[in-house]
C-alpha cells in the first residue's frame, strides 16, 4: 500500500540530494504505519474534490452522481466569490 505521504516524503528526500535507500523508507514506512494506528492522516487539500465527494456522502449516502456534481459546483463557486473579494479588497 504506497500512500501520497510516501511519495511526498520521496520527493523531499530526492529534491534535497539525499537519496533514501529501501531499508530507509522501509523504517519511515513502518513508523508512519504505526503512528497512523492511533493519529489519521488529514487529506490533502490538494484533493479538494475527492475530500468533498467523501465529506458529503458521509451526510449524503444515496446522493446521486448528479447531486454530488452540482453540490461540489456549488461549492466551487462560494470559495470563487471568496477569492474574487479578497482580490478586490487588496487592489
Amino acid at each position: 500500500h504506497f500512500t501520497a505521504f510516501g511519495i511526498d516524503w520521496l520527493n523531499e528526500r530526492w529534491l534535497k540530494g539525499n537519496h533514501p535507500t529501501y531499508l530507509e523508507f522501509a523504517k519511515m514506512w513502518e513508523n508512519e504505519h504505526e503512528k497512523r494506528k492511533v493519529v489519521s492522516a488529514s487529506p490533502k487539500e490538494e484533493w479538494a474534490y475527492i475530500n468533498f465527494v467523501q465529506n458529503y456522502l458521509k451526510h449524503n449516502p444515496s446522493a446521486s452522481q448528479e447531486n454530488i456534481h452540482k453540490s461540489w459546483q456549488a461549492e466551487r463557486e462560494k470559495h470563487k466569490v471568496k477569492v474574487q473579494q479578497l482580490l478586490k479588497e487588496y487592489s
